[in-house]
């Protein structure tokens, strides 16, 4: 979330979820949710199961535009900065 109510959303889900249900969930959180923030960005992980999928053991989110926007970087990338790439 940034300044302005500005919101985006990145899906890292396995099994994947449907590319529809993918596109309308992300389009119904960006017109529909978002806070004040004075500056900067605000980002946070939510942790979910979909359907009764099993719930990913992974500690740290990597969806698909993050991997491929680390790819031109230089390891390790913060969140911030990997944000920053994915979402200018």
């Amino acid at each position: 979330m940034r300044e302005g109510r500005k919101v985006n959303a990145w899906f890292d889900m396995e099994p994947a979820v449907p590319i529809a249900l993918e596109d309308r969930t992300k389009k119904l959180i960006r017109e529909n949710w978002g806070f004040y923030v004075s500056s900067g960005t605000v980002v946070f992980a939510l942790k979910i199961s979909i359907n009764g999928a099993m719930e990913t053991s992974r500690q740290t989110p990597m969806p698909k535009e993050w991997k491929a926007a680390m790819k031109s970087q230089t390891l390790p990338v913060e969140t911030e900065n990997l944000v920053k790439l994915v979402w200018p």
